[in-house]
């Protein structure tokens, strides 16, 4: 089957994305690895910290209004700035 330029042209217009949507893409992508970091991180600290199941369900709702999303985004933001202190290069992927 032979394709013409005109059909050639309309594919390659067809998947081209902004860069917007592929930074999109890659966070969609990479989404469920950092939950389960989150997770294992949860886990461990309770573990850590000798919590029995009434402490833990106390921690869990704690944790559900508001405390988590204010960690995230103190973790996100020193991130950040170690990103523009070594000059905007992550370190390569290890996943």
């Amino acid at each position: 089957m032979k394709i013409t330029k005109r059909q050639l042209r309309r594919i390659i217009k067809e998947a081209a994305i902004s860069p917007e949507q592929g930074i999109q893409m890659q966070v969609d992508q990479d989404l469920p690895h950092l939950l389960a970091a989150i997770t294992t991180a949860v886990y461990d600290g309770l573990e850590e910290l000798g919590f029995d199941e009434a402490q833990s369900k106390a921690m869990a709702e704690r944790l559900l209004t508001g405390a988590l999303a204010t960690a995230a985004h103190a973790g996100v933001d020193n991130y950040i700035g170690k990103l523009r202190i070594s000059g905007g290069r992550p370190k390569p992927r290890s996943v």
